[in-house]
């Protein structure tokens, strides 16, 4: 705990006690050379990977954290950012891959007369995804639509599919159920930070369904 001050103040029975008051933890001013990147800054300054809490604290002048530039100045506080709570896994071995809000669901979408293939999951940046199940991962990026996405095969044609994340924590290879496969951001074709969530039952980008009644099915709730 950061002491800011000591105060000695009189107890009830004449004693002298000190009481020590926690002052709020300080950002510290870090410039951004080239080729950083926030995360890199975070995992530079603080040892962590969680780069949320920068994201928030530099929103004003860095709205969208993926753009920094060379020159700039970040205010970066290692405090620990509060995370989303880690998934439970179900009796059925599944997992919901981030807890937070649905705040796009599955189907047409009237403002845009498009189709919706998933839906998005509004955890905030830097939020750990997990694996929903056990299966073989590959990645990949799409700039103007899912950007940084991670892609795990289950067997049997099922399949699903994590979009616009900030990094890959896993890029090939098995995984297990519930394992950290990356972390929530904004890339791609997005307005803010989540992660749009897709579920193909004949094999990938293929018989896509509805993921919220597909993960109760399975005794897993998506959004809150």
């Amino acid at each position: 705990m950061q002491v800011r001050n000591l105060r000695l103040v009189a107890a009830a029975a004449g004693a002298v006690v000190a009481i020590l008051i926690a002052a709020p933890a300080q950002a510290k001013p870090v410039p951004v050379h080239r080729g950083d990147t926030l995360s890199g800054i975070v995992a530079r300054e603080c040892g962590s990977r969680d780069w949320s809490q920068a994201a928030r604290d530099n929103a004003r002048t860095n709205p969208n954290p993926n753009l920094i530039y060379a020159g700039q100045t970040l205010q970066i506080n290692c405090t620990p950012a509060r995370s989303a709570p880690a998934p439970v896994q179900a009796a059925s071995g599944w997992f919901a891959p981030v807890h937070a809000c649905i705040v796009s669901g599955f189907g047409w979408r009237a403002s845009t007369n498009s189709f919706h293939n998933g839906v998005d999951l509004a955890a905030g940046y830097g939020v750990a995804i997990h694996a929903a199940a056990a299966g073989t991962v590959s990645v990949g990026y799409q700039a103007g639509g899912a950007g940084n996405y991670t892609m795990i095969v289950h067997g049997g044609g099922l399949a699903t599919v994590y979009m616009h994340q900030s990094s890959f924590a896993v890029r090939s290879g098995h995984v297990g159920a519930g394992q950290v496969i990356g972390y929530v951001g904004s890339t791609g074709n997005s307005t803010g930070p989540h992660v749009h969530v897709e579920v193909h039952t004949h094999g990938l980008w293929s018989g896509r369904v509805n993921p919220v009644p597909f993960f109760a099915a399975r005794g897993v709730r998506l959004g809150c």
